[in-house]
């Protein structure tokens, strides 16, 4: 590796040691788990890998993003609008992540938060998402806030859309505890489509690859990390 970084230029580098590192990774479930997998699969998650890295990292630490577009056209929001992510894979893949991005109406960023969890499936890490959201607007005394969401089965049970008992019996005490959270707050729970919700995935994701909890004014505080 050592040689190959003096040959190859960054991101040639960058691009080998995702592969290879999948390439390890996956073979040493094959050992232990009994799992197949197949090459082409292998270099598709790297490619992966390198893209979500590769946009979390292209502004420098502690610069400002530009403003964000904020959706009242298409979605209704309150004074305050806060995207929120989760990113989950299978229990041995890597676990899982959730984040959020809150803005002021105007489009102007206030504050981001990531972090790990432990999520059983991927709506827990989502319920975990919002949770770290509400906790974030609450500690700023904002009492009127629209949270934006691309899994419609979350934001269907925060709306009573659907019953909470409709959510897998795993996660049955956490959505029940977000609900009670909610109960006479000014806020808003609304779906998005997952283009219009491609930071918060980024982030979410970043965190999750990189198993780290980080509250940020700037974006992306944790790029020099």
């Amino acid at each position: 590796m050592v040689l190959l970084s003096t040959l190859l230029d960054e991101k040639q580098f960058k691009s080998f040691a995702a592969i290879a590192w999948n390439i390890w990774k996956q073979r040493c479930r094959s050992v232990y788990d009994g799992k197949t997998f197949h090459t082409v699969s292998v270099i598709h998650a790297a490619g992966g890998m390198i893209d979500t890295l590769s946009k979390a990292e292209m502004l420098h630490s502690g610069q400002l993003p530009a403003r964000h577009q904020p959706f009242t056209d298409s979605v209704p929001v309150l004074d305050f609008y806060c995207h929120i992510d989760g990113s989950w894979v299978a229990q041995g893949d890597g676990g899982s992540g959730w984040a959020y991005v809150l803005f002021n109406k105007d489009g102007s960023l206030i504050e981001y938060g990531c972090g790990t969890g432990n999520a059983f499936l991927p709506i827990h890490s989502e319920i975990q998402a919002l949770k770290a959201a509400f906790m974030a607007v609450k500690a700023r005394g904002i009492n009127s806030c629209s949270f934006l969401m691309d899994c419609k089965q979350l934001q269907k049970v925060m709306t009573g859309i659907t019953t909470v008992d409709s959510i897998d019996w795993q996660c049955f005490h956490d959505i029940l505890d977000l609900k009670c959270l909610f109960v006479g707050q000014g806020y808003s729970c609304n779906f998005i489509r997952r283009a219009m919700n491609s930071l918060a995935d980024g982030i979410a994701k970043y965190a999750r690859m990189k198993g780290i909890t980080v509250v940020g004014f700037t974006f992306p505080l944790f790029a020099s990390l």
